[in-house]
């Protein structure tokens, strides 16, 4: 009677290995943060900056205009579209919305609203800010961080 027991447990435990061995498959959905979803144009990631560029050393009584930097950056930026997609029969149909649609809401009755986020690479104007404040005749160390104006970062 044990030894049958101990049979069972073995090929249970057998069982139990050769399962643990066999390969999963995962699936998720691709989403975008919640941030680029309600913002068109917002910044998803910057290209690194090169190395000239990102650690610099300059005699004192260089003027901030003698600096290494770029009056633009390359970065990912989200685009957000939204179409409303209307049945028609057994057919499918897309139209696009706009966003001022005069307050008229009837489309949106008609079907489902599908909100697509893609990322282009674009060069974005950047402004230098640095702290401490630069001055080209005082030596110490200055970081300076870009300033993407009106994007929004997500």
């Amino acid at each position: 009677m044990i030894r049958k027991r101990k049979k069972r447990w073995a090929l249970f435990l057998s069982a139990v290995l050769i399962a643990a061995q066999l390969p999963a498959v995962a699936m998720a959905e691709n989403k975008a943060p919640e941030a680029a979803i309600q913002e068109d144009g917002s910044i998803a990631s910057f290209e690194p900056l090169d190395e000239g560029v990102k650690k610099q050393s300059v005699p004192v009584g260089t003027e901030l205009s003698g600096l290494n930097l770029p009056d633009t950056v390359t970065g990912a930026v989200y685009h957000v579209t939204e179409e409303t997609v209307v049945p028609d029969g057994d057919d499918m149909e897309a139209e696009s919305v706009s966003g001022n649609d005069g307050g008229d809401s009837s489309h949106m009755d008609r079907g489902e609203t599908v909100t697509a986020v893609t990322t282009s690479m674009e060069e974005i104007h950047v402004t230098w800010d640095s702290g401490p404040a630069y001055d080209g005749d005082a030596a110490g160390r200055y970081v300076f961080t870009a300033d993407v104006g009106g994007y929004p970062l997500s």
